[in-house]
């Protein structure tokens, strides 16, 4: 959370706040109370007679999704650049801990993501997976895997048909967005 708030805190005011605004967009893809609760924050985030505590709180009540409602299928909308040297732009984020090279899925999320690439916008999703080291402490790596569904389609994900159980490789293969989604 503190990572994906950070990212728009040191934008600057105008920056921000075309990002939020593509963030509320984003959102409104969606539709219901916990929606609306989200986008309450993107109304105020932009205000400019907030000091950085106060903005750092309306940021994080429209980034973490999941703290309104588990229905989203996503925990944080975050402002992930499209390359490593492409612009921001807003990004349903899973957050997953795996101790090895796997990690579930629940039914609720796999199908926002298989919604979003169905719509064009597979790439506004994305699992976010914090790699541990067994003997715990600071994660040993992240990985970002963008439209989920189209790497279980091409092979680069494995999806087990016990649920939504993704195993992947790291390095390695394996062999219209007008639509709403109610939450």
């Amino acid at each position: 959370m503190a990572a994906v708030v950070r990212d728009l805190m040191d934008l600057d005011a105008e920056a921000r706040d075309a990002a939020v605004g593509e963030i509320a967009e984003m959102l409104a893809w969606f539709e219901g109370a916990p929606v609306d609760k989200a986008l309450a924050h993107a109304d105020r985030a932009p205000m400019r007679d907030l000091d950085d505590e106060e903005r750092v709180e309306e940021l994080s009540g429209l980034l973490h999704a999941s703290q309104h409602s588990d229905a989203f299928g996503f925990d944080l909308v975050g402002w992930v650049p499209s390359s490593p040297d492409g612009e921001g732009r807003a990004v349903c984020l899973e957050v997953k801990s795996s101790g090895g090279e796997g990690f579930h899925l629940s039914r609720n999320q796999w199908s926002v993501a298989e919604h979003l690439h169905g719509d064009g916008a597979g790439d506004r999703y994305a699992v976010l997976v914090v790699r541990r080291k067994k003997a715990g402490g600071v994660p040993a790596a992240m990985d970002l895997l963008s439209d989920p569904v189209a790497l279980v389609d091409g092979g680069h994900l494995r999806r087990e048909a016990d649920g939504y159980q993704i195993a992947y490789r790291t390095g390695g293969s394996y062999g219209g967005r007008s639509s709403t989604r109610p939450i």
